[in-house]
C-alpha cells in the first residue's frame, strides 16, 4: 500500500573538482529536479550572482547523467522488449 506522502529523491552527484559550495548547489539542484520542484529560485540566484553559466553547467551535467541512466535501462531491457514485440506479432498473425 502506498503512503500518501511523496518520497523525496536525492540524486547522486559526481565528485569532479570545484569548491564545496558549488557541489552543494549542484546536489540541491539535482534534488529539486528529481523531486519535480520549481527550479526558479536557482535561476534567480544564478542571474542575481552573475553566474548563469554555472547553472547551465549544472543543468547540462544533470541532463547527461540522466541520459546515460536512460541508455543503461534501455540496454538492460532491449532483448526483453524485442521478445515481447515478437510474441505480439505472432499473436496477431
Amino acid at each position: 500500500m502506498q503512503s500518501s506522502k511523496m518520497r523525496r529523491k536525492i540524486a547522486p552527484v559526481a565528485a569532479d573538482g570545484g569548491d564545496s559550495a558549488d557541489k552543494l548547489d549542484q546536489l540541491l539542484l539535482s534534488s529539486v529536479i528529481c523531486n519535480g520542484e520549481d527550479i526558479g529560485p536557482f535561476v534567480r540566484k544564478a542571474f542575481a550572482s552573475g553566474k548563469p553559466e554555472t547553472l547551465l553547467h549544472h543543468l547540462r551535467h544533470f541532463s547527461r547523467s540522466k541520459e546515460s541512466e536512460i541508455e543503461e535501462v534501455c540496454k538492460a531491457h532491449y532483448q526483453d522488449f524485442i521478445l515481447a514485440v515478437d510474441d505480439l506479432r505472432s499473436l496477431l498473425s
